[in-house]
């Protein structure tokens, strides 16, 4: 293979790791503004999913620009689904605010 073909092939590499760099990042509450610890944060489309930390909050890493259809879990409440856009030109984290569950 020539040089020039194998420099074209490790300059693609960076940027297909780039694709999956974005986040989204949120705090899940109870009704009166308390945070909910252990809420099952699922992604429409993925097999993994996040919980949240005791202070409610939950971060969704490896996401590309597009829309996402996000499911929130917890055995004391009623599921909550909610759809975030994740536009391209945006920084790699977007926060998108409070849950309440």
């Amino acid at each position: 293979m020539p040089t020039w073909a194998l420099l074209i092939v490790l300059s693609t590499v960076p940027l297909a790791a780039q694709e999956g760099d974005r986040t989204i990042r949120g705090l899940v509450n109870d009704s009166l503004g308390r945070p909910v610890p252990g809420v099952s944060v699922i992604v429409e489309g993925r097999t993994e999913e996040v919980r949240t930390g005791d202070d409610g909050e939950f971060r969704v890493g490896d996401l590309t620009p597009g829309t996402y259809v996000l499911t929130f879990l917890h055995v004391d409440f009623l599921p909550r689904t909610f759809r975030y856009g994740l536009p391209d030109e945006i920084g790699n984290e977007v926060f998108v605010g409070e849950v309440t569950l």
